[in-house]
């Protein structure tokens, strides 16, 4: 089941629309809006960079994602709601541990002479490891 243009653009009332003109040898691709085809086709040759008074429009059509430079993901790449809540808790969980190191770190800059400086520690370690994971995972 694929991407049904006229379906998407029935009710709005501007529509982008996938112009190609030629000049000759000289093409131009454009995405234009307007209210209908006419206004399109009459737009695109307002704005061309080629000799307007040469210029044909070979092809209009309402746009698709990809000619909007959009993809179409299938449906085993679409993240769900649940990917999401998970995706969440496990951030969440990491900025708070972050969030307590931070904080221990901030009374040991407070109070230097308390034993315990968290800098160094295994859990500093893990907290940080952990972070860097995080900033470097790609989504």
């Amino acid at each position: 089941m694929g991407f049904n243009a006229e379906t998407y653009w029935a009710d709005k009332p501007v529509k982008k629309f996938s112009i190609v003109l030629r000049n000759g040898t000289a093409e131009q691709n454009m995405i234009v809006a307007a209210r209908n085809e006419d206004a399109a086709r009459a737009a695109a040759l307002e704005n061309t960079f080629l000799d307007a008074s040469a210029a044909v429009v070979v092809s209009a059509q309402l746009a698709t994602p990809e000619d909007l430079g959009l993809s179409i993901q299938q449906d085993q790449n679409l993240i769900t709601e649940r990917d999401l809540a998970a995706e969440n808790r496990r951030l969440r969980a990491a900025l708070s541990d972050c969030v307590d190191m931070m904080q221990q770190c901030q009374q040991w800059d407070n109070e230097p002479l308390l034993d315990g400086c968290p800098i160094g520690s295994a859990e500093w370690d893990v907290t940080v490891a952990m972070a860097y994971q995080l900033i470097s995972e790609k989504h």
